[in-house]
């Protein structure tokens, strides 16, 4: 069985238990599917790899983001002091 095929077999299997589609097919796993990565759906994937998977973009996101507003934060505060 293709990859394809399990992944649309997994998708109405939960469909049918009536959890929205957001929550078993998030933005992401999205993504890594049309770039080809053959990844399972979350409910199918293990904790760790859930947790590496959603946790590595979030975090590179995060701390990229996070040190830039904070020097800017502060550069502008410091000029009206």
């Amino acid at each position: 069985m293709s990859f394809k095929r399990k992944c649309r077999a997994a998708l109405s299997e939960l469909e049918k238990t009536g959890i929205s589609r957001v929550a078993h097919y998030p933005l992401l796993f999205k993504l890594l599917h049309k770039f080809g990565l053959k990844i399972p759906l979350p409910p199918y994937n293990s904790f760790l790899s859930n947790v590496l998977i959603t946790g590595i973009p979030f975090g590179v996101l995060f701390g990229f983001f996070t040190p830039s507003t904070i020097i800017c934060s502060y550069r502008r505060n410091a000029i009206f002091r």
